[in-house]
């Protein structure tokens, strides 16, 4: 049997149905082999980086335990983005249908040139670091919240819009 870790994955996406590409996200994930999932966060409405001519996201987290590689579960991922119609072209943080991030992989880091963990971006998005909270209790996120600076927290373009 392999070893499975826990992993934190972020779902967004600013394209058509938002909402509808969020939870499509996530029950493909929670179905890959190899992979369960253990918590999901609220969906949240937030603020575009970058480029603001653009729609609002929508966002979540989950948990998932698995016993993937990260490279073997940043390539199941990025097959859901293409599946859902993403094209990695074009503008950097531009308009997106399906954006799946790997922030967190139990507590490896690693720095490759198409994968870095801990993602740069934990804990300074907000739309990372608030959902996070929701998961605060549990013993598999209790390390990966120590470490985030708390100073960084800000609730700016930041919104609970629902439930899964």
């Amino acid at each position: 049997m392999k070893t499975r870790r826990p992993a934190l994955i972020a779902i967004g996406s600013n394209v058509g149905q938002r909402i509808d590409h969020v939870r499509w996200a996530e029950k493909k994930i929670a179905s890959l082999h190899h992979c369960r999932l253990l918590f999901h966060t609220s969906l949240y409405k937030t603020t575009p980086i970058g480029t603001t001519w653009q729609m609002a996201y929508i966002n979540a987290l989950l948990i998932i335990e698995t016993g993937l590689t990260p490279q073997a579960l940043l390539r199941q991922l990025q097959a859901l983005e293409r599946r859902r119609g993403r094209i990695r072209k074009g503008i950097h943080w531009g308009p997106r249908v399906l954006d799946l991030d790997i922030v967190l992989y139990d507590d490896i880091n690693i720095s490759e040139e198409n994968l870095l963990l801990p993602h740069p971006g934990w804990p300074e998005r907000s739309f990372w670091s608030i959902p996070a909270l929701e998961f605060s209790g549990l013993k598999i996120a209790r390390a990966w919240l120590k470490n985030r600076p708390k100073a960084r927290m800000r609730r700016v373009g930041i919104q609970p819009v629902g439930r899964f």
